[in-house]
Order: structure tokens, then C-alpha cells, then sequence
């Protein structure tokens, strides 16, 4: 029965123990995410008192450099964008735009605009390009803003443990009360008579004595003999011999005496052997061929020439380079600026752009500028971008009807399926 009873109190106290850990093993919780244009924007509320942002391009990447901001000073310019009055509809002053920002990071810069053509948020991320959220995503960007600032308050250590139920707090482990073991009875001590040891007795010397060895031939000085412990010596008239033995005479090895030769030996003369002349190869006489004369209808293969190298342009979001492949003929280019700068990002972007090209004298395109469009957003401004970059290398024959004036009007149509210019 008390063993069972240790045993209940070891799990309470486990179980309490383990309930505390599982709560400090929090240490950041995500509150939301937006999507803008070929941009993911997700925060985080941490345990240190910061909230964590991360961008990635078209993807949540596993890998995305998280930019800290401090907690309370994110809360203090969430507090100030709210306050901001939005300028009524039919104001016409020239400033027409409230704006309110602030660098809420060490690399991390928010502007939120109220009224005007344009109303939303711009963020600017280590010094990149900005990113623009239009008033509705703006609007859930700072609500994600504000539940990662409350996040992180909730998981700070102190704000924790003032906070915490009265559920959470750990229970103590009633008091058992265990009847004490009865004690075992304890026998007196008896000494015991005492025993005389036995007595020891001496064994007798042991003496070892050698048989009489036959005596040498030649007679041998005796040594002085050292006196052994329980030995005794032994006596002038006793059988006992010491030999002395001797180390064996070494025998040299025989000499190995060579026979002289008979004959005498002859000593070889040195001969120098040069090559051998080698025979004049045989040349034969030059044959002198004639050409055939060419054929009226030849075809002349005209040499191959190496693809043009690739091309680096700059758009709003960056460097982008153009494959050498896709330079050869105009509508690839526009199809290629299509494909990865528009659909890669947004798969249901389709549009149509008017670009209008500054002609030379010469066919070259000075200058590109679009006049007209039917869509909107990063990816299209992306895709816009390439295009007018491009349009910089074209020529334009000097006898061509379309240019007026200096100038020609081009219409690019875009579908998931379709890219056209005429």
C-alpha cells in the first residue's frame, strides 16, 4: 500500500512538471500573411519581445532571413497609422495624401498613406525595392502586425507567469501520512569464548644435495662458497662436488682459398658501333589536280554564326537577364518578358499594353514609352518594364509606312496562352 501511494505522488509531480514545459518550450507563434503581386509577406511574434518579418518571391522560403522589430515600438506606430483621418472625397487640395511613417527595424521601413490617388502601405526591406500594398491588404498587414505584437507579449517569460490561470499554476502533492515500520527486535551481543591460537612449529630445514659428478681431467680451482640460509655447509670429507664449467674453445672458420686460373683472362676492347646510313625515302612528284569548274545553280552554305549573348536589363524588382536565344526575333522577347516576369508570379494576369517607340532617321528606336493599358499590379509593371527595355534594340527599316512622324505605335496583347504584336 505505500509503495502504491509513492507512486501516485511521483506522477503528480511529473505530470505538473511536464505541463510547465510543454508551456516554455513556445517561442514564436505566426499570426498572418499577405500576398502582393509575386511577393509572400508572413510576421511572427517571438519570446524575446520582437516580432520576426520574412519576404519571399513567389514562395515561402525555409531559408528567408527573418528582420526583427522591436515589440513596443511596432505597437506605438500600429497606435499612430490608426489615428490617421482619411481626407474626405471631395477635397481638391493640392496635398492630398496623410502619411505616417517610421523605421520600425534596423532594415525594416513602413509608410502608410491615407487619401489620395493612392492609399495604402509601402515597405521597404534592407534597402530593396519598395513593396506596395493597396488599402485592403495594407488594412490586413497591420491587423497581422498587431496579433504578432500581442504574440510576443504573451510569450515573454514575465508576461507569462502574470497572466497565468489559476489552472496553470503548479499543484502541490497532498501530504500522505506513512505509518512507520515496525522495528525489527535486536538480539544482545554474546561475546564469544576466546580461542587459544595453535602453536606454530618450525618445519625442518630442507637440504638438497647433488650427486658426485665424475671427476675432469683437468683439475679446477674451487670458488669461495657463499653460506645458504638453513643449509649447512658442507664438510671437508663429503661426497659433494662443485663443477666449474667452462665456455667451449671457439674454432675459427676454414680459410676459402681460390684456384688461380690456368689461362689467362682477356681483357675485352672497346668497340664503338655507330648507326647504320639509312636509305633517301622516295618522294614522289607533286600531282597537280584541277579544280572543277562551278555549277550555275551551286548552293553556297553561308558560315555559322555564334548566337547572340544574353541581355541584362533592370526593372523595378531588379536585375533580369534575357537568354541570347530569345534576342533573335521580337515577339520571343515580348513572349519570354510575358512568361517569367508575368505569369511565374500571377498565372491569371492577361492584359493589353500601347507602346509608342521614338524612331531615328536611321530605323533605331531612340526612346519607348507605354501609352496605354488594361491591367495592373507588380507583375504587370514587371512585364511592362521588359518590354520598353528591349524596345531599345530594335530597327526599323527607313522605308517602313507605320512610322509617322518619327514614331510608331505598337499593341502587345497578353493571355496565359497568347502573346501578339502585329
Amino acid at each position: 500500500m505505500q509503495g502504491r501511494i509513492r507512486i501516485a505522488i511521483a506522477c503528480a509531480g511529473l505530470l505538473a512538471t511536464s505541463a510547465v514545459a510543454v508551456r516554455a518550450q513556445s517561442t514564436y507563434r505566426e499570426t498572418g500573411s499577405v500576398t502582393v503581386g509575386g511577393y509572400i509577406v508572413w510576421v511572427r511574434g517571438t519570446n524575446a519581445k520582437t516580432v520576426e518579418l520574412f519576404v519571399g518571391r513567389g514562395f515561402r522560403d525555409a531559408f528567408a532571413r527573418p528582420h526583427e522589430m522591436d515589440a513596443a515600438r511596432l505597437q506605438q506606430w500600429i497606435d499612430s497609422v490608426r489615428a490617421i483621418a482619411p481626407l474626405p472625397a471631395d477635397d481638391s487640395s493640392s496635398i492630398d495624401t496623410r502619411l505616417r511613417g517610421a523605421v520600425v527595424g534596423t532594415d525594416v521601413t513602413m509608410v502608410r498613406r491615407v487619401g489620395g490617388p493612392f492609399s495604402g502601405l509601402r515597405l521597404l526591406v534592407n534597402g530593396e525595392e519598395p513593396i506596395t500594398m493597396a488599402e485592403p491588404t495594407a488594412r490586413d498587414f497591420i491587423a497581422a502586425l498587431d496579433s504578432a505584437v500581442h504574440a510576443a507579449s504573451d510569450l515573454t517569460p514575465e508576461s507569462r507567469m502574470a497572466h497565468m490561470l489559476p489552472g496553470d499554476a503548479p499543484v502541490a502533492a497532498p501530504t500522505v501520512a506513512i505509518a512507520p515500520e515496525p522495528a525489527t527486535p535486536v538480539l544482545p551481543h554474546v561475546a564469544a569464548p576466546p580461542v587459544a591460537p595453535a602453536p606454530v612449529v618450525a618445519a625442518p630445514p630442507i637440504v638438497v644435495v647433488a650427486a658426485a659428478p665424475t671427476p675432469a681431467p683437468t683439475p679446477a680451482t674451487t670458488p669461495a662458497l657463499t653460506p645458504v640460509i638453513g643449509v649447512a655447509p658442507p664438510s671437508a670429507d663429503s661426497a659433494v662436488t662443485i663443477a666449474v664449467i667452462e665456455p667451449a674453445a671457439v674454432q675459427a672458420p676454414p680459410e676459402l682459398v681460390l684456384p688461380m686460373p690456368s689461362e689467362p683472362v682477356l681483357v675485352a676492347s672497346r668497340v664503338e658501333i655507330g648507326p647504320m646510313p639509312l636509305p633517301r625515302p622516295a618522294i614522289p612528284a607533286p600531282v597537280v589536280r584541277a579544280l572543277p569548274a562551278p555549277e550555275p545553280d551551286l548552293v553556297v552554305v553561308a558560315p555559322h554564326l555564334d548566337s547572340p549573348a544574353d541581355k541584362l536589363i533592370h526593372t523595378p524588382l531588379g536585375p533580369f537577364t534575357i537568354p541570347g536565344a530569345m534576342l533573335a526575333d521580337r515577339d520571343k522577347q515580348v513572349q519570354y518578358c510575358y512568361s517569367q516576369l508575368g505569369l511565374k508570379y500571377n498565372p491569371d494576369l492577361k492584359g493589353e499594353i500601347t507602346v509608342k517607340l521614338a524612331v531615328n532617321s536611321d530605323g533605331s528606336v531612340q526612346d519607348a514609352m507605354v501609352t496605354k493599358r488594361n491591367w495592373q499590379g507588380i507583375s504587370a509593371g514587371e512585364v511592362e518594364a521588359c518590354v520598353r527595355a528591349l524596345a531599345k534594340d530594335w530597327t526599323f527599316a527607313s522605308t517602313d509606312p507605320a512610322v509617322t512622324a518619327g514614331a510608331k505605335i505598337l499593341t502587345f496583347t497578353f493571355a496565359p496562352q497568347v502573346a501578339s504584336a502585329p
